[in-house]
């Protein structure tokens, strides 16, 4: 039987761990790489309209949104309106006004007061940009944005697979319709 004090320590102890090492990774390939995304920049922050809710600061989109792709319990209305796309933060098209986060305060739209919510989406965002979750394939992030994405990557053995994922960042992308890796030009 597992005790929720065990799950709580892992939780704590993968959160460290993110930000000790993976979170430093992620942050340095973006930096190498010119990457730019929302989800890191200044402007962005908390909206008071729904709970892990998102705004732009500058103005430039006016609708809210959540941070990260997929269907998660914690995003409630997201996932249960079903009409609406609404293209993750992370996956938006920055504008001109894009000030990236410092190195320690990178991930600061990503904590969350629930140390589950903090780690579920560490754990995206590690699934996302390392193509591993966890030590494992991030196969349920496409399967809670398309179910699609998962039974053609199942159908061809790729989930049963012990190394990263390059697919999964440039197929949630073509989900949204989205450019992947936006950069800036300096």
């Amino acid at each position: 039987m597992i005790r929720l004090s065990d799950i709580l320590s892992d939780d704590v102890a993968y959160k460290r761990g993110f930000l000790a090492t993976t979170g430093r990774r992620i942050y340095q390939m973006h930096i190498n790489s010119y990457y730019v995304s929302c989800a890191f920049c200044l402007h962005l922050g908390r909206s008071s309209c729904h709970k892990h809710c998102f705004i732009c600061r500058k103005g430039t989109y006016k609708e809210c949104g959540p941070l990260l792709p997929g269907t998660f319990e914690f995003y409630g209305f997201f996932s249960d309106e079903s009409d609406t796309d609404i293209t993750p933060w992370v996956l938006k098209t920055p504008c001109t006004g894009f000030e990236r986060l410092p190195l320690k305060k990178y991930f600061r739209n990503f904590k969350s007061f629930r140390s589950s919510v903090t780690a579920a989406n560490y754990e995206t965002v590690e699934g996302l940009f390392m193509g591993i979750s966890r030590g494992k394939r991030p196969c349920h992030i496409c399967a809670s944005v398309n179910i699609d994405i998962y039974k053609e990557c199942s159908l061809k053995g790729e989930c049963a697979k012990k190394h990263s994922c390059s697919r999964i960042i440039r197929e949630i992308s073509n989900k949204y319709q989205v450019v992947s890796n936006m950069v800036i030009l300096n």
